[in-house]
């Protein structure tokens, strides 16, 4: 059972990791233990905390066993390549060499130009060297899709470390000048990564937001790395504030596989469909909405907000059935816009289909369960209607006559429309 809310976890896990900061280790691997056992937010983290703290302490075997848990706990968590590598490194001074490489290799396969990558190749290299077996360290590097001649192993680390030495001392324009030249002399470099996000620092900290998206986007392509919620919640959020429509829908839902909290999975769904809905594309609504109603945990907003979207759309599309379906389920709680909205058009239907003493019913069961004041004026101007359906214009005008003296604002269309009603039966 987890321990309490998101923020008491937090609070835990910070105290932990404290813990071990002075030096109190057996009492942070016991609090980890606790919150990893718990489950819920931060449990991967406490996981592999735990795990790393082992290695730490050459524990080797306790830390391989650890580790191994996490990775088949957690094999979507941006932790997990690390984990591999700490496992290749656990596995190595145990004596296991196959295990270590088959370890270090997971790393490589998974992002083979991450830094997580690099340091994985130079374990391997050490292995395959400690066997006297060069050639096949060169054949697995060049399988792999790296750069595998030592030379240019070296022009890659020092072209990097220049650019970082600049980068790092605050010389932005110098620096963004050098990660550049870096990146576009080793697309497949082993630093790709980190240049690519420092990279888009320089380009955000000049102001330069078209760049910074582009060197965004080229590194959220990168694969799952210690970057990737960072980056993705940048770039969601700097494409949807320039109306970036696709592209901010894309750079949510991505976020939403990968972000390590509750919360931040339902705020990027959240944003996935105002995003879709904000680009106007039907088939993409339609495809959106069914997309977040097949995920439990894509939060309360984010599923109304769907839903409504989608019912919107088929009723621009003519599709009134389907449409009533989905607005039935949101006129459940009509405290919100969209709930209001939706049970006004429940309304709407059954008057359609003539059934007026049901209408005059559901508008009165309407208004006794505090709705907003828009739809539940719409809902009046209805009953107006019902009423003259009924032969009862005296009802009629006095409905009418109520919404005109009572309700406001007076420019929103409601007033104005009650008034064109009165009007017509004098």
């Amino acid at each position: 059972m987890a321990l309490g809310t998101p923020e008491k976890r937090y609070a835990q896990y910070k105290r932990a990791i404290t813990l071990g900061i002075l030096g109190h280790t057996d009492q942070k691997q016991q609090a980890l233990r606790q919150i990893a056992a718990a489950g819920g937010d931060y449990a991967d983290e406490a996981s592999y905390e735990l795990g790393r703290s082992y290695i730490a302490q050459e524990k080797y075997a306790e830390g391989a066993a650890q580790l191994e848990k996490f990775v088949a706990a957690y094999p979507a968590s941006p932790r997990c390549m690390q984990a591999y590598s700490d496992l290749g490194l656990a596995y190595l001074n145990l004596g296991d060499k196959q295990k270590s490489l088959a370890c270090y290799d997971r790393v490589v396969g998974a992002s083979p130009q991450s830094a997580e990558a690099k340091g994985a190749m130079q374990s391997i290299r050490e292995i395959y060297v400690s066997e006297g077996d060069v050639d096949a360290y060169f054949d697995y590097a060049a399988k792999a899709g790296v750069e595998s001649d030592l030379t240019a192993l070296s022009r890659d680390s020092l072209s990097f470390a220049a650019a970082q030495k600049l980068y790092l001392g605050g010389q932005r324009d110098a620096a963004a000048k050098s990660l550049r030249s870096y990146v576009a002399s080793y697309p497949k470099g082993y630093y790709l990564t980190d240049a690519l996000y420092y990279l888009s620092d320089c380009y955000l900290l000049a102001g330069d937001r078209e760049n910074a998206i582009g060197t965004l986007t080229r590194l959220a392509g990168q694969g799952t790395n210690q970057y990737t919620v960072a980056v993705l919640e940048k770039l969601s959020g700097m494409t949807f504030e320039d109306k970036r429509w696709d592209e901010a829908a894309s750079a949510y839902r991505r976020l939403y596989d990968v972000a390590p909290t509750k919360t931040g999975r339902e705020d990027a769904m959240t944003g996935y469909v105002r995003a879709t809905v904000a680009g106007g594309d039907g088939a993409k609504i339609a495809e959106m909405a069914a997309d977040v109603c097949g995920h439990d945990d894509a939060g309360a907003v984010a599923l109304r907000e769907a839903k409504y979207a989608w019912a919107g759309q088929l009723r621009a599309e003519g599709r009134s059935a389907e449409a009533v379906k989905l607005y039935k389920e949101l006129a459940k709680e009509v405290r919100t816009k969209e709930g209001s909205e939706a049970a006004y058009y429940v309304i709407e239907s059954t008057f359609e289909s003539g059934d007026m003493d049901k209408t005059e019913a559901a508008v009165f069961a309407f208004s006794d369960r505090e709705p907003q004041a828009y739809w539940l004026a719409r809902a009046f101007i209805l009953l107006g209607d019902v009423y003259v359906r009924k032969g009862d214009t005296f009802q009629a005008r006095a409905t009418w006559q109520s919404v005109a003296d009572g309700y406001s604002p007076a420019d929103d269309g409601i007033v104005e429309e009650a008034k064109a009603r009165i009007a017509k039966l004098n």
